[in-house]
């Protein structure tokens, strides 16, 4: 199934620069290039700058002539030249069918003698007018692979302007060069102490990076790989000073430089540099050799590992790749089931099955099913985790992947799956999922909507959760937890399966590259009945992970969500290090954990507080308003940063949606509660019942050691299976378990074995918060006056009159309750602690 050389046919989501078009050029091709509709993976080499000569500065035509076939001959495809190169030399380039990546100079600001904001505005605009110029000239070349608008700006010098008018000026040149030439490429060479430039206009990132240990440089490359999202991320200098380490020490940092930046997934490398002819302001630089080959061309030890690496492909990696099943599950898919098998046909992987397992369809997807060399498994309706299960019991690969039937996968996308469950700890993996650009309009503005499937990151290796639209399962730990729960049919059990296996001390890893394009609903009321399901996907994960979720019903997340989330940004931090003299400075973004659901709640408390007093409707209204006004302005700047033209029209249906989906996904919420509370304990009837001891504690007979944890998995079922909210207790607590009344109350039970017994003790405590919030309503009630404004008026003249009788009577309600309360939890969680274990509570 390997496909040979570095052109890959039919690769899917090409665009051209920021739109799409007929690929007849450079692309980008989600992480990666193509070039003329073909897969291009680049394989570069930097060159220059030289000495002044007849084609600038560059050497003479003759010794660029066997440069660029010895380069060829090597595997080289990509050459980076620091200078505007003369038409000359693109020719002899495209003669070898090499590729430039052209540097576009202008005046750096390290060489300038004052650095006034008159003098950056005056290089910006000498910039622009170069760039204008330099692309019109040459964007048309076929040896052009696309533009690097400026390369490694000071760091002192973005301090001393400030980051965002280095970036706005970054941003001009970017827009400038689109001008003269839509469908080029461009980017900037930047480089880790400015790490923190926001470059994302960009259609690729570039970093020029030199680091000399491996850990470090893969740690950093995989941090890039995820800031870049889903763009092409280039290595643009890396390598190693023969003069000062050595010419083997220099093969041997080339040689795991280039396998790690292959593993990690990046869209190419350029090595720093073909040869020690150095030259800098025309005057060589002495006491530097990077090259690969001396100054007469004569080829150092790393001259050969280069041509190794660019030589082979991904595959060859490794000696031997694991065998691995792709499940595609379908239910009336006919509209998008053959894009995704034509998707898996073209995958790069050694070993590969596919199966398409038929959900009970009632369309023509079996017959399209048919129509590829893939096992049509029909099994059925069994809904989403049955036919999940259903492939994974058909499945003869020791890895298991799973795409969606309205997905497509990029050609090296199992491969980067694989290579990432590496891991000896890993259990599962996945990547990102992006909306393909040739998309309607709508399904554009419900991908940049929130509550999409996106990923969970704890960091930049390992993930939380992993959207059901890209995942892969070693097939054996999958297998460990019981495959997929079956109660999932339509959604929510990706994030049970990671949750589980988390649980157990596995981990989820996350590959950056091991992309997948995925179609978004294509009409506002898909969209809905979509964040319905997923609401009621949540109440069933609730059910299964209490301890996961918060008393308003929401995930907890250890990790960081990626994607769509909130319309009010998070707080940016950039570590500069004592002086700004931080090697790797980095922007740090706080996540707003502020969702739309948190506005529906305080619009909803003020339409209450307004229900008791007329006065106050103003206060409602006018916070609908701004919602509603936040939530365009937010969706006109989404829709103006991902080109969705016009702005204002799809803009406002990005805001709308940005409103709709905490509705939908409430409303599915309310319509499932009853689904939080079923008997579900896989360990029922194990242990036998537990039984009063006095004082509080229980005790159950033939408990051993190594059974406390499932005799504690199965306490805490028995205690939801009577509907009543228990979950472990916080790791950093010295209980196992605690249970939560409705509003007051709240037990905590500890464990002791003795002998071949096991003991529990349980605590009632009240909640503080609660009792506090009823505090405030009691003393509202008593200072709440029939008039607002009348009491303003009152509290200002010091004639404000406390009316004691409706405080002591809310007071006495509130001591009611929880009195009452607690004397029903009591009973409760008592009854259900001694009920038998072989006994089957009902429950809806």
């Amino acid at each position: 199934m390997r496909k040979e050389g570095s052109l890959l046919p039919g690769t899917y989501g090409s665009r051209r620069g920021a739109g799409s078009g007929p690929a007849t050029g450079p692309a980008v091709d989600g992480k990666f290039f193509s070039f003329g509709g073909r897969r291009f993976y680049m394989r570069g080499v930097t060159y220059g700058t030289f000495a002044p000569g007849e084609l600038g500065l560059f050497p003479a035509p003759e010794r660029v002539e066997r440069d660029f076939a010895t380069m060829a001959a090597a595997g080289v495809n990509a050459v980076r030249v620091y200078t505007v190169p003369d038409t000359r030399l693109l020719n002899l380039a495209e003669q070898q069918g090499l590729k430039l990546l052209v540097g576009v100079w202008w005046e750096d600001p390290l060489y300038t003698a004052r650095p006034t904001r008159e003098l950056l505005r005056e290089t910006a605009a000498a910039a622009r007018e170069t760039v204008r110029r330099t692309v019109r000239e040459l964007a048309g070349h076929p040896a052009v692979l696309g533009f690097i608008l400026g390369n490694e700006i000071p760091g002192s010098i973005v301090r001393w302007h400030g980051r965002k008018r280095v970036e706005e000026a970054l941003r001009g040149l970017y827009e400038t060069g689109k001008e003269a030439a839509p469908e080029a490429l461009f980017s900037y060479a930047n480089y880790p102490t400015t790490g923190y430039l926001d470059t994302s206009c960009f259609d690729f990132e570039c970093y020029n990076i030199f680091l000399e240990e491996e850990g470090a440089f893969r740690r950093y490359l995989t941090q890039l790989q995820v800031s870049a999202g889903g763009r092409p991320l280039v290595l643009t200098e890396l390598g190693l000073d023969s003069r000062l380490h050595g010419e083997e020490r220099q093969a041997e940092v080339l040689d795991w430089q280039l396998r790690a930046a292959r593993e990690a997934g990046l869209a190419g490398t350029c090595v720093f540099s073909w040869t020690d002819d150095w030259w800098v302001k025309e005057r060589r630089v002495e006491g530097w050799s990077f090259g690969i080959t001396r100054e007469d061309r004569e080829p150092k030890p790393a001259f050969e590992v280069v041509a190794n690496h660019y030589r082979s492909g991904l595959p060859d990696l490794r000696e031997e790749w694991p065998r691995a099943s792709v499940v595609v599950c379908a239910y009336n898919a006919e509209a998008t089931l053959g894009e995704c098998l034509e998707s898996l046909k073209r995958l790069e992987y050694p070993d590969y099955e596919v199966l398409v397992v038929d959900d009970g369809s009632e369309d023509g997807t079996a017959g399209i099913a048919r129509e590829y060399p893939v096992r049509l498994i029909q099994g059925g309706r069994l809904g989403l985790s049955g036919a999940r299960n259903l492939g994974l019991q058909n499945a003869t690969g020791e890895i298991v992947a799973y795409i969606d039937a309205d997905a497509r996968a990029d050609p090296d996308w199992l491969t980067y799956l694989v290579l990432a469950l590496e891991a000896p700890d890993a259990a599962g993996a996945g990547g990102p999922n992006l909306p393909p650009p040739e998309d309607p309009p709508v399904a554009q503005c419900i991908a940049r909507a929130p509550g999409g499937p996106v990923h969970v990151l704890i960091d930049n290796e390992r993930a939380e959760h992993v959207p059901g639209c890209n995942m892969a399962y070693r097939r054996d730990r999958l297998s460990e937890i019981g495959g997929f729960d079956p109660i999932y049919r339509a959604a929510g059990d990706d994030v049970d399966v990671c949750w589980k296996l988390l649980d157990l001390g596995y981990t989820i890893r996350f590959h950056p590259a091991a992309l997948v394009w995925h179609h978004s609903r294509g009409r506002v009321r898909d969209f809905w009945r979509q964040q319905v399901g997923y609401g009621r996907a949540e109440a069933l994960v609730a059910r299964n992970h209490p301890d996961k979720f918060n008393g308003l019903g929401r995930a907890i997340w250890r990790g960081v969500i990626y994607g769509p989330a909130s319309i009010v940004p998070g707080r940016t931090f950039v570590y500069t290090g004592r002086f700004g003299e931080a090697p790797f400075q980095r922007l740090y973004q706080e996540r707003s954990g502020i969702g739309g659901s948190h506005f529906l709640y305080v619009l909803l408390a003020l339409v209450l507080l307004a229900a008791l007093d007329p006065h106050l409707w103003p206060l409602p209204v006018f916070a609908a308003g701004a919602l509603l006004a936040g939530c365009l302005v937010h969706g006109w700047r989404v829709a103006g940063r991902e080109g969705i033209e016009p702005a204002w029209k799809w803009g406002s249906l990005i805001g709308w949606l940005y409103l709709l989906q905490p509705v939908a996904r409430e409303v599915g919420r309310l319509r499932s509660w009853k689904l939080a509370y079923p008997p579900v304990s896989a360990l029922a009837g194990r242990f036998p019942p537990l039984r009063p001891a006095g004082g509080g504690m229980f005790v159950a007979e033939g408990v051993g050691e190594a059974e406390r944890t499932a005799f504690l998995e199965e306490v805490c079922n028995r205690l939801r299976a009577q509907r009543l909210k228990a979950r472990s207790a916080p790791a950093w607590g010295m209980e196992d378990l605690l249970c939560d009344s409705f509003l007051f109350w709240r037990v905590l039970i500890v464990s002791c074995l003795y002998g071949e017994a096991a003991y529990l003790r349980s605590k009632w405590r009240p909640r503080t918060k609660p009792l506090l919030a009823a505090a405030l309503v009691v003393l509202l009630v008593g200072a709440w006056p029939p008039n607002p404004v009348a009491g303003v008026a009152a509290l200002r003249d010091g004639t404000f009159i406390w009316s004691p009788v409706a405080a002591a009577a809310v007071a006495a309600v509130v001591a009611a309750a929880f009195l009452v309360e607690g004397w029903v939890f009591r009973r409760r969680v008592r009854r259900a602690l001694s009920l038998g274990a072989d006994e089957k509570p009902g429950g809806p």
